[in-house]
């Protein structure tokens, strides 16, 4: 998962970061991460639901969903 989430890290987002800051402005970064890591679960079929990643992390859910939803669309994952 650690290797996933920043391999879109890297290839994806933070060059999507670069090059346009208004996906970034105004939004907690700890949130783009977990979002990143909940992505690579999902891309690795590994079954976690957001209530899960809410519980350790702390991050409200809505917040999760809406930043998921956010990269899903920018990077164009499924």
């Amino acid at each position: 998962v650690k290797t996933t989430s920043w391999g879109w890290w890297r290839s994806g987002i933070y060059l999507h970061f670069s090059s346009s800051k208004s996906l970034v402005r105004g939004r907690n970064i700890d949130t783009i991460i977990v979002a990143s890591i909940y992505i690579a679960l999902r891309k690795l079929e590994i079954p976690r639901t957001l209530d899960e990643i809410v519980k350790i992390t702390g991050i409200p859910k809505k917040e999760i969903g809406k930043i998921y939803r956010l990269l899903s669309k920018e990077l164009g994952i499924k």
